[in-house]
């Protein structure tokens, strides 16, 4: 039953002052955390361009030394003079010297670049944390990437790449699996329309077999019910009971115990990529390979330890993260690309 229409109006104008405050905090937060973060992103974006930028010049530069050590040894030939046997020994040692050198820069660019773009990923993360998702539970949302690295016979295999604060477990981080083993993934592999997966409630869902996860064990979740002291919200806020160890043993992980904050029961996960972008020319799709259904480079995955946790609006701060990442991890591939056909060119790897 409602509220008398005189009551009603009376109770709106009395609250309006109120909702439209918190409304306004709300719509604030938000856009402050969304500038901050593109804010930053921008600076390490150019950033990681001059740093590949500069490598791939060291590299130019080594190639033109290359060039010219060859051209001189064309001109000495295959049976010099003893006067020019010297100096093609030392023009061969150049050469080595050289190819060695660009071995180097190439081997070591990569450990540098995903140095990098770890240390960016981190940086979203803690930004989003403390400006966006800090004030909505005791407990802050984990937020992995996991990157595309291969097809192999048929199955999409996913890199557990970047973890962030505190979450570099070894017994996860660099891990490889089929996608198609994850709801999340498969779904949103397989779906052309939908480029979002939200599940609030992983408990229910993966016991009616509506969710799927390789580290949930399908026996034990359909047996599972709630830890008593995990249940009351008030509880869990004042004394950050989060260890809901019915629950941990479902997950049938590597360790004998794992991390309760991998134990999730809220996930949302968008696709890393250029797919969904419509504003690029057909020069640049055809360049990028999304002219057509194609894979993304991989997914940004947001979890947590409670049900419920995500929402609408998660769901577009997590596209705008994983829009500014996949700018960077494009520039990485671009860049890796090119210094693979170096190495194919010289034939690095035999020398």
């Amino acid at each position: 039953m409602g509220l008398p229409p005189g009551i009603g109006i009376l109770f709106r104008v009395l609250t309006y002052p109120i909702v439209s405050r918190v409304t306004d905090n709300i719509s604030y937060k938000t856009t402050a955390a969304i500038k901050e973060i593109v804010c930053n992103a921008q600076g390490r974006i150019v950033e990681f361009r001059f740093f590949c930028n500069s490598i791939t010049l060291r590299i130019k530069r080594i190639l033109d030394e290359i060039s010219s050590i060859k051209c001189k040894l064309k001109i000495i030939g295959d049976n010099p003079s003893k006067k020019n046997l010297l100096l093609k020994e030392e023009l061969e040692k150049d050469y080595a010297s050289k190819i060695k050198e660009l071995e180097n820069i190439i081997s070591d660019f990569d450990y540098q670049a995903i140095s990098r773009i770890g240390s960016f990923f981190n940086e979203l993360i803690e930004l989003s944390q403390k400006m966006y998702f800090n004030d909505r539970e005791y407990f802050l949302p984990r937020i992995t990437a996991k990157m595309i690295i291969k097809v192999e016979d048929g199955n999409v295999i996913l890199e557990d790449t970047f973890r962030g604060l505190g979450e570099h477990e070894k017994h996860y981080w660099r891990k490889t699996y089929p996608a198609q083993d994850n709801s999340a993934f498969d779904f949103l592999i397989n779906n052309s329309v939908l480029k979002v997966y939200r599940c609030n409630n992983i408990p229910k869902d993966a016991k009616e077999g509506k969710y799927l996860n390789p580290r949930i064990d399908i026996k034990k979740v359909k047996k599972y019910s709630q830890t008593w002291k995990y249940k009351w919200k008030p509880l869990r806020a004042i004394f950050g009971l989060k260890d809901d160890e019915n629950w941990i043993k479902v997950w049938d992980d590597s360790l004998s115990s794992p991390p309760a904050s991998s134990c999730y029961k809220s996930t949302l996960v968008v696709p890393i990529g250029f797919n969904g972008n419509t504003n690029l020319s057909q020069e640049v799709k055809e360049y990028l390979g999304v002219d057509q259904p194609s894979l993304p480079q991989g997914f940004l995955c947001f979890d947590h330890v409670y049900t419920n946790y995500f929402n609408k609006a998660d769901e577009k701060l997590a596209y705008i993260m994983a829009d500014l990442f996949s700018v960077l991890w494009e520039i990485y591939l671009d860049t890796s690309y090119f210094y693979d056909e170096v190495i194919e060119s010289f034939d690095i790897q035999e020398n």
